[in-house]
């Protein structure tokens, strides 16, 4: 009888977390947009947990650089950005990456902006892709 009520336990739990994941974004296009007034160098862009890495040597003021890849699952849930900004300084900032439940469930491919910032810092935000011109 124990041994039927841990498996019963046991089920219910695998039911209940499966149900709890939510589904991934399609995403075809990563931008990391260049928002001071200096052109930024090294600029590196690691998702977590997949450890999937972009990278792009330079990035000229106010201009964005696509560092994208083919359509994919976006299953990462943060972003570690590194970059050296135009006065020699080495910059990092962590952020979660956003999630749209709308647009995951729809299936609508999304593009992924990471926005430099003159204070150091990093926004992130998600677009509609078919919303982008090319």
């Amino acid at each position: 009888m124990k041994k039927n009520l841990f498996a019963g336990v046991l089920f219910v739990l695998f039911i209940v977390l499966s149900g709890c994941s939510k589904s991934p974004i399609m995403a075809d296009r990563v931008l990391v947009k260049n928002a001071s007034a200096w052109k930024v160098t090294e600029v590196k862009v690691r998702h977590i947990p997949t450890n999937r890495i972009g990278a792009v040597s330079a990035i000229l003021p106010q201009e964005s650089l696509d560092i994208g890849f083919p359509k994919q699952p976006l299953l990462a849930d943060r972003a570690i950005i590194r970059w050296i900004d135009g006065q020699g300084q080495n910059r990092s900032d962590e952020l979660g990456i956003p999630y749209d439940a709308a647009a995951a469930k729809a299936g609508r491919t999304m593009s992924l902006t990471y926005i430099l910032l003159p204070s150091g810092s990093v926004t992130a935000h998600l677009q509609d892709s078919s919303l982008l011109k090319y």
